[in-house]
């Protein structure tokens, strides 16, 4: 048996795994992606991969949170300064889903099947953490109670629905860029009120209503 790593080793270890993972994850399909190549790429055996994670689903998700957080923070900063929030919603998750259509990190949650796996072998925390960084960037992009036509807890759902679509995009019998647009054009206005002015967002990235 090894020499059991220092927590400073473990912590340096961690971060370039998930590094490397990020690099297999986006550049190839998730059930191509092996645990020996990560380790490989990250110095350690495959042994000491299972100190660190139970298996490769829950490495993909640390992966998918902090690839969420640049994505949110990104999306954020190619908002157009309209002069309205409903403009301003239906560009963000308009781009939102093209980001997630692009690259194989976002695209194994086109597959039910995998998305069912992977998110079956998301930790308790991990679950908490994805919960609470979305439901606050969706609360965060409808702040402003008076710009709603409905109330808060079926605006959030409605705006979470977006991305229940793209595991069901192949039934899909419309042409997806079509349906995706019309889809959120209509979800939107449905929510926001037509004068609702849009939010100011800071070159740092924090924004408000």
């Amino acid at each position: 048996m090894g020499k059991p790593f220092t927590e400073e080793e473990r912590s340096k270890l961690r971060t370039l795994m998930v590094q490397n993972a990020r690099k297999a994850f986006e550049s190839q399909p998730f059930n191509e992606v092996k645990v020996e190549q990560i380790t490989k790429e990250t110095g350690i055996s495959k042994g000491a991969f299972y100190t660190f994670y139970k298996s490769k689903e829950e490495l993909f998700i640390d992966v998918l949170i902090i690839v969420e957080e640049e994505m949110q923070q990104q999306i954020m900063q190619k908002i157009a300064r309209q002069s309205t929030l409903r403009k301003q919603l239906k560009t963000i998750l308009i781009e939102a889903i093209h980001t997630f259509e692009k690259g194989y990190l976002f695209k194994s949650f086109e597959d039910p099947i995998i998305q069912a796996a992977i998110l079956s072998k998301a930790t308790d925390a991990q679950r908490e953490q994805m919960l609470v960084a979305d439901r606050r960037f969706l609360e965060q992009l409808i702040a402003d109670e008076s710009s709603l036509k409905l109330d808060r807890a079926t605006a959030l759902d409605l705006l979470r629905s977006v991305f229940f679509i793209l595991p069901v995009k192949a039934q899909l019998e419309s042409p997806f860029e079509t349906f995706i647009s019309q889809f959120v054009s209509a979800m939107v206005d449905t929510i926001i009120h037509e004068e609702a002015p849009g939010m100011v967002v800071p070159k740092e990235g924090n924004y408000v209503s």
